[in-house]
């Protein structure tokens, strides 16, 4: 995930480098057209009239050109006409954090835990070859075993899990 992000951030940087230098040269290119060209450019209102007159809100070069604008309009509340956002990849944390409480966990927080074994299980199948991987442990109060599914607690002073 760093790596995406730094990726990302590197191409972010190269695409806002990239409209800054087309946006200088429009300008330059403005500039240039504009003390160099022909023609001043500046704005004059009798030349914006259309030549052949005003067009009302009835009139029919109005309603077509709506027309035209309602056929090719695009249907933002489709799924299929929505743009696609492109996917952000989000800064990794540096630091880890805890599951449940969601704060910055540190080391000297941190406690020993000790988990209690079933020894009734080893009494019943007396197997030479038992791995860590086939303990089970068990509640030290109730003697319940524990699983995947159960919510444990550990006690900070003792270090017992329940």
């Amino acid at each position: 995930r760093l790596a995406a992000h730094a990726s990302q951030k590197n191409q972010d940087k190269d695409e806002e480098e990239e409209r800054l230098m087309l946006q200088k040269a429009r300008e330059l290119d403005e500039f240039d057209q504009q003390n160099h060209g022909a023609l001043p450019r500046y704005s004059d209102k009798s030349q914006n009239q259309d030549k052949n007159g005003f067009h009302g809100a009835n009139s029919v070069k109005t309603t077509s050109f709506e027309e035209e604008a309602l056929r090719t309009m695009k249907a933002f509340w489709l799924p299929s006409a929505t743009p696609g956002a492109s996917v952000r990849v989000e800064a990794p944390e540096t630091h880890t954090l805890c599951p449940e409480g969601k704060e910055k966990l540190k080391l000297k927080n941190l406690f020993a835990i000790r988990f209690t074994e079933d020894n009734s299980e080893e009494e019943k199948t007396t197997s030479s070859s038992s791995s860590s991987y086939d303990k089970t442990y068990i509640c030290p109060s109730c003697k319940v075993t524990l699983t995947n599914t159960m919510s444990l607690v550990a006690l900070s002073s003792c270090g017992h899990v329940f």
